[in-house]
C-alpha cells in the first residue's frame, strides 16, 4: 500500500500492465518465468530486484489478478526498471497528497 489512494494504485497497476516501454525503453527489461518459478512470484522478484516484496509487480505483469493462479513456465514478462518503479510511485503518491480544493 505504498499508494494509500485506490484509483493512482489502479493508474500505476495499469501502466505496468499495458507495458509502457515506449516511453521509456531502457527502463524495461524482459524477463522468461523458469519452471521452478511458476507458482512463485516472490522468486522472480527477489531475482529481478532483489526484493521479494515486489511480488505484486510481477503480478500485474503477468495479467494475474487471483495470487492462486501461478505464471506459466516459459512466458516472457516485460518488468520495469526499480528506478521507473520507485519513480512512478513516488509520482502517485505526489498526486495523492494534493487535496482537492487546497
Amino acid at each position: 500500500m505504498l499508494i494509500p489512494d485506490s484509483l493512482y494504485r489502479a493508474r500505476l497497476y495499469a501502466e505496468i500492465r499495458t507495458r509502457t516501454p515506449q516511453v521509456s525503453p531502457d527502463m524495461w527489461f524482459e524477463y522468461e518465468v523458469s519452471p521452478g518459478e511458476v507458482g512463485l512470484p516472490e522468486l522472480v522478484a527477489l531475482r529481478r530486484w532483489n526484493d521479494e516484496t515486489l511480488k505484486w509487480v510481477v503480478l500485474i505483469a503477468a495479467e494475474i489478478d487471483d495470487p492462486r493462479r501461478e505464471m506459466e513456465a516459459g512466458i516472457t514478462l516485460l518488468l520495469p526498471s526499480i528506478t521507473w518503479l520507485r519513480d512512478r510511485i513516488r509520482h502517485y503518491q505526489k498526486l495523492a497528497a494534493i487535496k482537492v480544493g487546497a
